[in-house]
């Protein structure tokens, strides 16, 4: 069972774009509340273990943190905004994000993201999380 079970992840046409809607708190629903140019961006991301950030929102991995930096050490993923921070488990980060991830996939017949040329490699990128969520246990 996933912590996320409880939450709704549905997309949704917006002023300009599609986007995920999440019942999820804040920062967390930041990080999935992006559009589809960012899609591709995020999942090869988090298959080399790097974050992205996305304006004033993002998302760090604790490997991201050289001795030198100025932040607290944690260990985990790190989802931030302005004025907040929480740390989640690599597990439920990927739990998350698979949540977002199908969310787009599942719809693609509304925003037709399939006829993207990333979109074989972001489904790639997709498949190589989900198998590393699953050997996890």
């Amino acid at each position: 069972m996933s912590r996320w079970d409880d939450h709704q992840f549905d997309l949704r046409k917006g002023d300009l774009n599609w986007r995920v809607h999440t019942t999820v708190e804040r920062p967390i629903c930041y990080i999935v509340d992006f559009s589809s140019w960012t899609l591709p961006r995020v999942a090869e991301a988090m298959v080399a273990g790097h974050g992205v950030g996305m304006e004033l929102f993002g998302f760090l991995y604790d490997t991201d943190l050289d001795e030198e930096d100025d932040e607290d050490p944690f260990v985990g993923v790190q989802i931030y905004d302005p004025d907040e921070e929480v740390v989640l488990s690599h597990a439920d980060f990927d739990d998350l994000m698979l949540r977002v991830f199908d969310a787009w996939i599942v719809s693609t017949d509304q925003h037709h993201l399939d006829r993207e040329p990333w979109w074989p490699d972001f489904l790639r990128d997709v498949e190589t999380i989900r198998a590393r969520a699953a050997a996890r246990g």
